[in-house]
C-alpha cells in the first residue's frame, strides 16, 4: 500500500469545492491540484483491494509445494522446471494451488492414464501436509496434461450420455483413476436426462451412466 504525503490530501470541504482555474492560479498549481485528487483515488482504490489479497497460508504452501516438487525430482533424475500459480476463485471463493511440471519426455511421469502423476501428487501431498500440520489441496500438472484430459474426459462424458439417451440404456466406462470419475461426474452433474455412478471396487472402480427417465 502506498501512502500519500500530508500535502497531497485534500478535506472533503476542499474536494467538494474544487473550482476551474482562476486568473490567479498558475499552470503549475493546477497540475499539482490535480495530481494530489489522482494519488488519493489511487490510495482509496489499492485499499479497496487488500481483501482481495492471496491468504498468507496459501502462498506458505505455494512456496513449500514447489521446493519438495523441485526436490523429488532431482532425486528421481527429473530434469524439469516447476511453474505455479493460484487458480481462479471457485463459486465460493476457495482457490488452491495449482503447480505445473515442465520438460522434455515426461511422459514416465504421467503414467498410463495419468496413474504415476496421481501417486506423485500424493506422495507430494502427504509431505507437504506433514510439515505444514494441516491438510492441503494443490494440484500437480505435467505439461499440461491434467488440462487435456480434463477436456477429453468432458466430451467423452457428453458422447455417452448422448448414447445412453438415444438408446435409454445404461453405459459404463473403463476403469478410471479417483480424479478422472471424478471429472466424468462433474460435467454430466446438471445433465437434464442422465445421473452417474461410480461401480466396482479397487482398480476395477469405473463410472456407469444411467438414464433418468
Amino acid at each position: 500500500v502506498r501512502l500519500v504525503p500530508l500535502a497531497a490530501q485534500t478535506n472533503d470541504h476542499e474536494t467538494e469545492n474544487h473550482q476551474a482555474p482562476t486568473n490567479n492560479d498558475t499552470v503549475e498549481d493546477v497540475e499539482v491540484a490535480e495530481a494530489a485528487e489522482e494519488e488519493v483515488t489511487v490510495f482509496e482504490e489499492e485499499f479497496d483491494d487488500l481483501d482481495a489479497l492471496p491468504d498468507p497460508e496459501l502462498l506458505e504452501e505455494e512456496e513449500i509445494a514447489r521446493d519438495l516438487t523441485v526436490k523429488l525430482l532431482e532425486q528421481m533424475g527429473v530434469e524439469a522446471a516447476v511453474q505455479t500459480q493460484l487458480s481462479e476463485p471457485d463459486d465460493l471463493g476457495k482457490q488452491v494451488v495449482e503447480l505445473n511440471i515442465e520438460g522434455d519426455d515426461l511422459q514416465a511421469l504421467i503414467g498410463r492414464n495419468g496413474s504415476n502423476l496421481a501417486d506423485f501428487q500424493f506422495v507430494a501431498r502427504l509431505m507437504v501436509s506433514q510439515q505444514l500440520r494441516r491438510r492441503v489441496d494443490f494440484v500437480i500438472d505435467v505439461d499440461g496434461y491434467r488440462r487435456k484430459r480434463e477436456e477429453g474426459l468432458s466430451r467423452l462424458a457428453e458422447r455417452m450420455a448422448q448414447k445412453v439417451v438415444s438408446r435409454q440404456r445404461p453405459v459404463t466406462l473403463e476403469p478410471m483413476t479417483p480424479y478422472d470419475r471424478r471429472l466424468i461426474h462433474m460435467a454430466l452433474r446438471d445433465h437434464e436426462e442422465v445421473y452417474t455412478k461410480s461401480i466396482g471396487s479397487g482398480n476395477d472402480r469405473r463410472v456407469r451412466i444411467w438414464p433418468k427417465n
